[in-house]
């Protein structure tokens, strides 16, 4: 066997180290251990011919920087001609590893900004070039860039046949094969030299999400795709060992006998619909089994709810599904309670107290109701604030990838799953896929996001939800005292526990709810005092001792008084930037 190329180490810097005098480094090992850029820069000025030497399998200074994803040391590299296209042992290029490492920044400087321009369609041993090596990375901002910009095709293949798309459903990255399969960039039926789709070799690594993203693309026929081994997807996941491999056969067998092979796979319905009215059902079946107790029918409802609300509190946010649903357990268990409490209300209460309070439940009651399932509808079905166009198109602009290859454009600030560029305060939601401006959270128990169209109903939502849990405490509270009149507080608890589980079980849930929003409200008023959201803030404020940071008292009431006006909350550097205007 041929032994590897002893490297060129002719080169070093000399460094003083605490106990061990000088220790020389090569400019390799200053790149790739990563070294301060000063230090890096005082070798490269004491021997410029340093950036030309090749280490182990033939990697350059280059190859190390564009693996480290520095671009001021990719910059100070470019500046002393080091090469972007000199290949190492296996054929790749610096502007390989750039492309796989993702740094578009990395990427626009050895293409366009030295004096020997990268060239994006060479390829390496393997026959891979630029594109598919972002694939191999998962990089959708590289893949984006190359084709936006520089042209390049998905349906370019490598030496054994495999497009990008390949090769990202080996690795299973889900964005970039979300991205290839969006606007028709690639097609499902492609097959490289064996054969093989892409949904073959998704199977090969038993990659359950990649698979899903492929049918849902695609369709169940796409199971029963021979290739040239006649082997189907099936046959693969068969000759697979592992647990994983065993567990999506079963899920990968019952779709491949769909009487609809020619539509994708449906979700989990019978899962998710089972799971948001699950909370209901067992507190029904609960009150139905104390019912039937009757003595100490109160503790058997407490247990039972303890037991409930730990299964809930223990769900994840997805569904444990390949299609990883939202799990809509908190949204049942939020609605299932103001459904219990409600009909506890009308059909236990209200015969009782009704007579003793008619005019506080025409002019308190009933108003308060409408205004809570209003603003409950409102939140369930209104948009909550999502962002249809590029920012870049909002302000009459060409929105472009080369933007933020450039700088101009912060990476975070386009979505690579919407292709746009987002305002500021804007995040992409990845339980609902939409890009969404003024974005707070996702909210689980309502099934949609927070943001800027709907954040102030859901903080009235919220008080108007307590002050509802209050008076039916109150309301339960009065009850009691008409049926049992002239009972001891004992007497009357006595009583609860034995002969009131349904009035005990939802004051005690209630009770708790109280609890549990007025830390939420507490936590929501905080944020917007600050002019933030619990998914944004200014970097500013997580610096110490920084001056100006923190709003004034005043500056945070107005806040207040603006965002339940319907106008914009200022944060702490916004409103430095206007002073200073």
């Amino acid at each position: 066997m041929d032994l590897p190329p002893i490297p060129d180490h002719s080169t070093y810097a000399h460094f003083v180290g605490p106990t061990t005098g000088k220790v020389k480094i090569s400019l390799l090992d200053l790149i790739h251990n990563y070294h301060p850029y000063d230090q890096i820069a005082e070798l490269i000025e004491d021997d410029p011919d340093a950036v030309h030497k090749q280490g182990w399998h033939g990697l350059t200074p280059m190859h190390k920087a564009a693996l480290r994803g520095d671009p001021k040391i990719t910059r100070l590299l470019l500046d002393h001609s080091a090469s972007v296209n000199e290949a190492n042992d296996y054929g790749e290029t610096p502007l390989h590893y750039a492309c796989k490492r993702g740094s578009l920044m990395n990427i626009h400087m050895m293409l366009e900004g030295g004096e020997e321009e990268g060239d994006v369609w060479q390829r390496d041993n393997a026959g891979r070039n630029c594109l598919h090596h972002a694939a191999a990375g998962g990089s959708v901002l590289s893949m984006h860039y190359l084709s936006e910009v520089h042209g390049m095709a998905f349906h370019d293949r490598d030496s054994i046949g495999q497009t990008p798309l390949h090769i990202a459903c080996l690795q299973g990255f889900q964005d970039a094969i979300k991205y290839l399969l969006r606007n028709n960039r690639s097609e499902l039926t492609w097959t490289d030299n064996n054969g093989n789709t892409a949904l073959h070799i998704a199977c090969q690594n038993a990659l359950s999400e990649a698979c899903w993203i492929l049918l849902q693309h695609g369709n169940c026929g796409m199971l029963k795709v021979n290739n040239n081994h006649s082997q189907t997807p099936l046959h693969v996941l068969l000759q697979g060992e592992t647990h994983g491999h065993q567990q999506l056969f079963k899920e990968m067998n019952y779709w491949a006998d769909s009487k609809t092979p020619n539509l994708p796979p449906k979700g989990p319905m019978f899962t998710w619909y089972f799971m948001l009215t699950l909370p209901a059902h067992f507190f029904g079946l609960i009150m139905l089994v104390c019912g039937v107790i009757g003595s100490y029918s109160s503790v058997v409802a407490t247990v039972a709810i303890v037991f409930l609300a730990s299964y809930v509190g223990g769900q994840s946010h997805r569904l444990h599904h390949l299609s990883r649903w939202s799990n809509p357990i908190f949204c049942g268990a939020f609605a299932a309670g103001m459904f219990h409490t409600a009909l506890c209300l009308f059909v236990k209460l209200h015969p009782v107290i009704f007579p003793v309070n008619t005019y506080i439940h025409f002019l308190v009651d009933l108003p308060l109701f409408c205004v809570m399932f209003y603003l409950y509808y409102v939140l369930l079905f209104r948009d909550p604030g999502r962002i249809p166009r590029s920012k870049a198109i909002l302000e009459d602009a060409d929105p472009c990838i080369r933007d933020v290859a450039t700088g101009k454009t912060k990476a975070d600030e386009f979505c690579i799953c919407c292709e746009i560029t987002v305002p500021d305060r804007a995040r992409h939601c990845k339980m609902c896929e939409q890009c969404m401006l003024g974005i707070d959270h996702h909210c689980l128990f309502l099934l949609s996001c927070i943001a800027k169209d709907n954040h102030r109903h859901f903080v009235t939502f919220i008080l108007v939800v307590m002050l509802s849990q209050v008076i039916f405490i109150l309301y339960s509270i009065q009850y009691l005292f008409i049926i049992y009149p002239g009972h001891t507080l004992w007497e009357m608890g006595v009583a609860v526990v034995h002969k009131q589980p349904w009035v005990w079980s939802m004051c005690l849930l209630n009770l708790l709810s109280i609890i549990w929003g007025v830390s939420l409200v507490f936590m929501q008023l905080q944020l917007i005092a600050n002019g933030v959201t619990m998914v944004w803030r200014p970097k500013v404020l997580s610096m110490k001792k920084v001056h100006a940071v923190y709003l004034s008292p005043s500056a945070k009431m107005k806040n207040l008084r603006n965002f339940f006006a319907g106008r914009r909350t200022m944060a702490c550097n916004e409103l430095n930037e206007l002073q200073k205007i």
